[in-house]
């Protein structure tokens, strides 16, 4: 048996650094870089093959449309919000500037698209001016990615949904109630329940609203029927092609959903809707970068695979670090990396090794996502929270209790509520 060169944990260790200072300027291809420096570090018996883990990833029905969906979703923000069918939607709720200042936010959230936070921003200052500019960059922040966190389109759901071993996104969406519970409760308590009441304006249209939101909901109930429909066909053995994944129904139901919101740009009759001709869908994916989305969930399962063959798994095993320094570690790598689809790519193989698992449990999940999560929100680094903070021209050290402490307050009520599991 060969030894490696530098021992495995510190070829670990420099891949995690490569990843870490290219992600500053693209996430996937540091991430396939970072992996290919870890294959390459790799002796036997775990020595990795890169040309098998490409075919085995690059080849895979579910990778594949996977990619091609993740592609569409930004798409679909970017005519979303080009049409005006996002601000028509916020302004045909009509609500009042409290319940404004939680779902305006939340709602351009679900648009994955480059300086997003731009988008909401001018709205938080519209709704209510008075507010201290501190407060509603962690307003905007906050509030901006509570809907992200069990939205099951969001990329960082889809892609970790597949890695800790769920069935579907919407069961990893419905492990993730009770922290986007916690999140509003905290949200609210420290950043809205103060603000005077500003009651709505009695310009509600409640159909509107729904038909403006229905491209946003169609691709995962047509998702969602596909899945049960292919369920049901494995349950009564009947033979499908194998690239028959759950994966397509959600590609072709983003398909449908693009098509809705280019006709409903057509057919609306409004001032604030522009239409969106079907020539115009290049130059919104160039503008949205929709290359950057597919590149990603390729690199995250291309580094996954190399992980999961280089021996590391084996000697993570044998450290037995316990579930709180984990989810320790979780925030600090959401702090350090300001994403959530690394650090999850990094601490749920862990973890699952660790404890010789095939399927994370979902309490843990919880815990360990939500960890990740709150150390994403409030890194400098955030993107979301440097546009915000420029927008409302203030500064980081200014705004830092107002969107560090409800993190911290999260992190406490995490660990809480595992101390309290330990009981019983």
């Amino acid at each position: 048996m060969k030894t490696y060169v530098i021992p495995i944990w510190v070829s670990f260790l420099i891949t995690l650094a490569i990843i870490l200072l290219l992600a500053k300027w693209d996430l996937g291809i540091g991430m396939f870089i970072g992996a290919i420096f870890l294959a390459i570090m790799t002796v036997d018996p775990y020595r990795v093959n890169l040309g098998e883990v490409s075919l085995v990833v690059f080849l895979n029905p579910q990778n594949i449309f996977l990619a091609l969906a993740v592609t569409i979703i930004p798409l679909l923000g970017g005519i979303m919000n080009e049409s005006g069918l996002m601000m028509e939607l916020i302004n045909r709720l009509d609500v009042s500037n409290k319940w404004s200042l939680m779902l305006s936010p939340s709602l351009f959230g679900l648009l994955p698209m480059p300086g997003g936070a731009l988008l909401s921003a001018p709205l938080v200052d519209k709704i209510d001016p008075n507010i201290p500019p501190p407060k509603k960059v962690a307003i905007n922040v906050w509030f901006r990615h509570v809907l992200i966190l069990i939205y099951p389109l969001q990329g960082s759901i889809l892609v970790i949904t597949e890695i800790v071993g769920y069935p579907n996104p919407y069961l990893t969406s419905g492990v993730l109630l009770i922290p986007f519970i916690i999140m509003v409760t905290i949200g609210y308590l420290y950043l809205i329940l103060t603000t005077p009441k500003i009651e709505r304006k009695n310009n509600r249209k409640l159909w509107i609203f729904l038909r403006d939101v229905f491209p946003i909901l169609l691709a995962p109930l047509i998702d969602i029927i596909g899945r049960i429909c292919l369920g049901q066909l494995e349950k009564n053995n009947i033979i499908v092609p194998n690239w028959v994944v759950p994966e397509i129904f959600l590609f072709f139901g983003l398909i449908l959903s693009v098509v809705t919101s280019l006709c409903f740009s057509k057919i609306a009759q409004s001032k604030e809707i522009s239409y969106i001709p079907p020539n115009r869908i290049f130059s919104i994916s160039k503008k949205m970068k929709v290359w950057k989305y597919p590149i990603v969930i390729f690199a995250m399962f291309f580094f996954l695979e190399v992980f999961t063959r280089s021996g590391l798994p084996e000697f993570i095993s044998a450290l037995n670090a316990p579930l709180s320094l984990l989810l320790l570690l979780s925030f600090v790598l959401g702090i350090g990396t300001g994403r959530v689809q690394l650090p999850g790519s990094i601490i749920f193989p862990i973890y699952m090794t660790q404890f010789s698992l095939t399927i994370v449990p979902y309490f843990d999940f919880a815990l360990i996502y939500f960890a990740i999560f709150l150390g994403y929100i409030m890194t400098p680094i955030h993107p979301c929270l440097a546009y915000s903070i420029d927008y409302f021209k203030t500064t980081y050290p200014k705004s830092f209790k107002h969107i560090v402490i409800p993190c911290l307050i999260g992190l406490a009520s995490l660990f809480v509520v595992y101390g309290i599991s330990l009981l019983f």
